[in-house]
């Protein structure tokens, strides 16, 4: 059996040999956003300010999500690695999403679920202050409340009809732009990161019960595959951040050839995917194998 678990760790840890690659595809992302990023508000294709505003924004901040990711990576905060995923992930879905509507009645509804859902909560916290009696904190959130309220009466272009309601659920949200596998096998397996750190914890108490001798092993082991995890998550995320980039450039009309080129570079992420995957497969079998021995 630890002949076995040796042979997977070492798969997991040649995975980190996959990382010049990585580096290679965001600086080529980098390079092409900086490219359009400043003349997305002259294209015909975005002619609504909102959405050109809300794409601007999301191309910046997924690219910042993404190389912080790696830096993660490359300094052992594997972590914060995979926790940045998850928020990567759900960006590059609200991306993708708002891309997928007509005009801009998704952008609107953007604004228009971000407002309510303040205001939603602002006047739970408002309740919670007046059963506690707090007097100070309740004028303030009131206030609060009756800023968020003047900015949709005033700038009521950005969230009146017609709008498209957000999505009820992140599920719904990966769904309707055709990625809910991704939900559940890679954004549910990242959110462990952020709540509970469940797996963590789990292989830190697990470990405490093996037998002195091996624990360094199984250190090693769990470590390996730890990272291996965080590599493909970062390899996901930037073929989601390869699609959104790809499909604001279809927007934009750019010409055939440029866009291949987006298409091409994004085949050696999906090569990279290919190869974790097997190995993954191969892990299974192998275990599954040796538990019927």
């Amino acid at each position: 059996m630890r002949k076995i678990d040796e042979e997977i760790s070492e798969n997991y840890k040649f995975h980190i040999e996959h990382l010049p690659e990585i580096k290679k595809s965001i600086d080529f992302l980098a390079k092409e956003i900086n490219s359009f990023i400043d003349v997305i508000d002259k294209s015909p294709g975005f002619t609504a300010l909102v959405q050109r505003l809300q794409v601007n924004h999301f191309l910046c901040v997924i690219h910042e999500m993404n190389s912080a990711i790696y830096n993660s990576i490359i300094t052992g905060k594997y972590t914060a690695a995979e926790s940045l995923s998850r928020v990567s992930l759900e960006m590059s879905a609200n991306l993708l999403y708002i891309l997928g509507g007509d005009k801009h009645g998704r952008s609107k509804g953007y604004l228009k679920y971000h407002l309510d859902h303040k205001k939603k909560n602002f006047h739970k916290w408002d309740n919670f202050s007046n059963e506690n009696n707090n007097e100070y904190i309740s004028q303030k959130i009131k206030e609060k409340i009756k800023q968020f309220q003047d900015i949709e009466d005033v700038f009521y272009g950005l969230t009146d009809a017609p709008f498209e309601e957000w999505p009820k659920s992140i599920f719904e949200k990966f769904e309707k732009i055709g990625h809910k596998e991704a939900y559940r096998t890679l954004y549910s397996t990242a959110s462990d990161a952020v709540h509970l750190l469940g797996d963590d914890v789990l292989n830190v108490v697990l470990c405490n019960f093996i037998p002195q001798d091996e624990q360094k092993g199984v250190i090693k082991n769990i470590l390996n595959e730890k990272i291996s995890s965080v590599i493909y998550f970062l390899t996901y995320c930037l073929v989601f951040q390869f699609e959104g980039v790809c499909k604001v450039m279809v927007r934009m009309s750019f010409d055939k050839n440029r866009i291949n080129k987006i298409e091409e570079a994004k085949k050696v992420l999906n090569e990279i995917l290919l190869i974790h995957e097997v190995d993954e497969i191969y892990a299974h079998e192998a275990l599954m194998k040796n538990k019927t021995l």
